[in-house]
């Protein structure tokens, strides 16, 4: 079954991965993030109507510690579309936009992303899966709406795919001068299969997996690469100086915690 499912993720991310710039997939990503916030709405308002009416679950936890920092390692990993901004906001109409546009967003994320959990951890409590969609479809196993916000969860995330992994083609691009069409096609679609063939083999330990990529991949571009560059290419003044330094060395320090934590857990 997950062959078959990663065989068709691979049929229509390689067609969408072979587009030349992300302007091509401006209505799809509003009609994926329409669709990603009914989506939440809905299991949201069943996790509260299933809340009040069972009460809070049995086995609840407010804190795990040996999972601390496999839990950061992963909330780091919400960071993945740092390296989008600047191309979400060179295809902007109006760029000068993009700062206010990017507060609300995250404000929105932020908000969504505690209420989500908190409404849909405590009515299952120890029985939560991973996602909380599974509880839906064991609480209601005729009830077609878990399988519809399944397959719809599904198309927001190749589209999503396309969206992240357009602008690291186009580095790869710009380093290696293959910017014809068929030798930069051949060099996407390795990239693709090589992606495929990870995901394909970490499925089991996805959070384990995310948690990895959020210390290794996702906290320097995060933290120390931003800080870096800005300090490279902006003037600063000493106190400046100062601060940046302190941010560049705590991003590393963090790098170093959250892979050596994650790969710790592989093990576990």
């Amino acid at each position: 079954y997950q062959r078959r499912v990663h065989g068709i993720q691979v049929a229509v991310h390689a067609p969408l991965g072979l587009l030349p710039d992300m302007r091509s997939l401006a209505i799809p990503c509003v009609v994926a993030n329409f669709v990603v916030i009914t989506s939440l709405l809905v299991v949201l308002v069943y996790c509260a109507i299933q809340l009040f009416s069972r009460g809070v679950g049995g086995g609840i936890e407010w804190f795990v510690a040996p999972q601390v920092a496999l839990q950061l390692g992963t909330c780091i990993f919400a960071f993945e579309g740092v390296a989008t901004v600047l191309p979400v906001a060179t295809a902007m109409k109006e760029p000068t936009h993009f700062p206010r546009v990017l507060l609300l967003v995250l404000a929105l994320l932020f908000t969504l992303e505690i209420t989500f959990a908190i409404v849909c951890y405590a009515p299952y409590g120890a029985s939560v899966a991973t996602p909380v969609l599974l509880n839906l479809g064991s609480d209601h196993p005729a009830s077609p709406l878990p399988t519809i916000i399944e397959v719809l969860y599904c198309g927001v995330v190749m589209v999503s795919f396309a969206v992240i992994v357009i602008p690291a083609f186009h580095s790869v691009e710009r380093m290696t001068g293959w910017t014809h069409a068929v030798p930069r096609s051949a060099v996407r679609l390795l990239i693709m299969a090589v992606l495929a063939g990870i995901s394909a083999a970490a499925a089991p330990s996805l959070s384990k997996l995310i948690a990895l990529m959020g210390g290794i991949v996702i906290a320097p571009l995060s933290f120390v690469f931003p800080a870096a560059l800005y300090y490279k290419l902006v003037p600063q003044s000493r106190a400046s100086t100062v601060a940046f330094g302190v941010r560049m060395v705590l991003g590393a320090a963090a790098v170093l915690f959250l892979t050596v934590q994650a790969v710790a857990a592989w093990f576990d």
